[in-house]
């Protein structure tokens, strides 16, 4: 599609048109001649743009938040103009032959080239052409370094500290063992009942657990006053993401077996990964919306096996959560629920005085921690002001 703008050469043609009425003399013969080569000269213009594309070639597809960007642009035969792509903050730069551009974007997300327009500008019309381009490049989200040096968290890799590292062979039994806050289902009830004791049957072991991976982006539908809550919904979503994505680099470049589950704005999204930059590129481009859907819970319990161990990160922890919890923990062999109701604080950001109160209900659940650890349910509870490593310490 072409915009002209030639309104002053149309002004300047009726002028001479009407000097020529009046008087035809040599300057306005000199005029006319002008007039004529600058129309010619126009549509030689409009017909060459007519025939003008653009070609792309990108480093890559992939960056982080940060990284630059560098996108050559081709133009199909030499023809002077310039060029503007309002999408990435090109406004206007010259280009004849090719011309190579550098951007980025200090958001996640996709990040999208839809048009660009080639402009050819004399004082007296200016030519725009738009083209239409689907260029695209996924910006992965931000990370920190985080060790893992709770002694449950550590569990987290099976290779260097579980106890439980390897799952389990029911075909191959080799005993019974007493009860060791194993998931519930495991107990052997009959011989329990005739030692007098919690007893579970002890099979071989053979390949390792993964770990499971789950953020809970939504607004959850047990808080109250909600619309309050929609203000702090993106801080705790990109803090959500910048947690999962430090967690899932530093398990995965293990080589540890990861599956990640996301309640999102555009619904469940769930998937397995054997490397962990794989798992960047979801959370990259996931969101937050205002409806919570339990129906995760159900969808977790589908994928998991004992070995496994389930990671959670969540807004908020009503009761309702709590049971879904203990469901999947008579399932599984360790849950740790990271619960960041304002998000937490960025290593490079100073502590601050704040003025956010952790939720009466959160706090009441601090008195029942305890017991829920003995269980192997980990709860940590951050404020805003807390560092994400300080809860994994």
């Amino acid at each position: 599609m072409i915009e002209t703008n030639n309104t002053k050469l149309i002004i300047l043609s009726v002028i001479i048109i009407f000097l020529n009425g009046f008087s035809l003399n040599g300057f306005v013969i000199f005029l006319d001649f002008l007039v004529i080569l600058e129309w010619i000269y126009y549509h030689k213009v409009k017909k060459n743009i007519e025939k003008l594309d653009v070609s792309f070639s990108l480093t890559n597809t992939r960056f982080f938040i940060g990284e630059k960007v560098k996108l050559t642009v081709y133009l199909n035969q030499n023809f002077e103009c310039f060029l503007s792509i309002p999408e990435i903050g090109i406004s206007k730069i010259p280009l004849k032959d090719k011309v190579t551009l550098t951007y980025t974007s200090n958001k996640r997300g996709i990040k999208k080239i839809n048009y660009l327009f080639l402009k050819h500008e004399t004082f007296l019309f200016n030519l725009i052409k738009k083209l239409e381009k689907g260029i695209e490049v996924i910006f992965f989200p931000e990370f920190e370094p985080v060790n893992f040096r709770k002694e449950e968290l550590l569990d987290l890799i099976p290779n260097l500290k579980s106890n439980i590292r390897l799952l389990e062979d029911t075909s191959y039994f080799v005993g019974i063992r007493k009860y060791q806050n194993d998931p519930i289902r495991k107990i052997n009830w009959k011989i329990s009942a005739k030692l007098n004791d919690l007893y579970v049957k002890n099979y071989e072991y053979t390949s390792q657990g993964k770990i499971i991976f789950s953020s809970f982006l939504n607004l959850h539908s047990d808080l109250k006053n909600k619309e309050a809550w929609k203000y702090i919904l993106p801080k705790y979503v990109e803090d959500s993401i910048y947690a999962l994505n430090s967690m899932i680099k530093d398990v995965g470049s293990r080589n540890i077996p990861l599956k990640l589950f996301i309640d999102s704005s555009k619904g469940i999204k769930k998937n397995s990964f054997e490397n962990w930059i794989d798992c960047f590129e979801i959370l990259a481009t996931s969101y937050g919306g205002y409806k919570f859907n339990y129906e995760i819970y159900n969808e977790i319990k589908k994928e998991i096996r004992y070995n496994d161990t389930l990671v959670i990160i969540t807004m908020f922890l009503g009761e309702k959560d709590l049971k879904e919890i203990l469901k999947i923990r008579e399932i599984i062999t360790k849950i740790i629920v990271l619960v960041m109701p304002f998000g937490f604080r960025r290593t490079n950001i100073k502590k601050f005085k704040s003025f956010l109160e952790i939720p009466y209900e959160l706090k009441r659940l601090k008195k029942h921690i305890g017991v829920l650890r003995e269980n192997n349910v980990h709860i940590v509870l951050y404020d805003e002001n807390n560092l994400l490593q300080e809860g994994l310490i």
